[in-house]
């Protein structure tokens, strides 16, 4: 869990300061380089903090440093507090799913906004749901055909609906040459 609410938060800041010396917290270091920045990630984890916090469900409060260095080389800094209901995760674990959270973000919903234009959508009154289902279907069968780029799979089925139709087992049958299309099921 991310410490979204300001209660969470203000819990976490409080204690992650004042970490057992019986047992000290789990850290972990993780140093990357990439787009035009040089940057280093620290988590602290800490069970013992548990009982002070009056959080449900509380399994883990861990603190995220994160410096890095722009291209311009200036330091920037920043601290992020994180409650987690999972006891058994190691630290090194929890940073893989503080960093795994993005891949979400940048798989999904950067998806839907930008190449599907759903920002964009005037679809008002019980439609933007059935919209967004229907977006998450057509994103899922292209990724589940081995798409990659979702815009160049999407241009590529515009120009080529017969392909598109095979991703839901549709194919398109010619009866004659003065006869209508029509449609069949193919059957796997």
């Amino acid at each position: 869990m991310r410490c979204n609410s300001t209660c969470a938060r203000l819990a976490a800041h409080r204690c992650l300061p004042f970490f057992s010396p019986v047992s000290p917290p789990a850290v972990v270091v993780e140093t990357n380089k990439g787009h035009g920045r040089r940057e280093v990630r620290t988590l602290h984890a800490s069970h013992d903090l548990n009982n002070y916090l009056d959080w449900p469900y509380v399994g883990q409060v861990a603190m995220v440093e994160r410096e890095w260095w722009d291209g311009r080389g200036r330091r920037h800094y920043q601290v992020r507090y994180l409650i987690t209901s999972l006891a058994s995760a190691n630290a090194a674990q929890l940073l893989a799913y503080k960093r795994g959270h993005w891949q979400i973000e940048n798989g999904l919903h950067y998806v839907r906004d930008e190449t599907l234009g759903e920002d964009r959508s005037q679809v008002r009154k019980g439609g933007p749901a059935v919209m967004a289902a229907v977006r998450n279907t057509a994103i899922g069968l292209l990724r589940r055909a081995g798409e990659r780029n979702i815009a160049a799979a999407t241009r590529r089925n515009q120009m080529h609906p017969h392909r598109a139709l095979q991703l839901i087992g549709l194919q398109l049958l010619r009866k004659g040459p003065t006869s209508p299309t029509s449609f069949s099921r193919a059957w796997m």
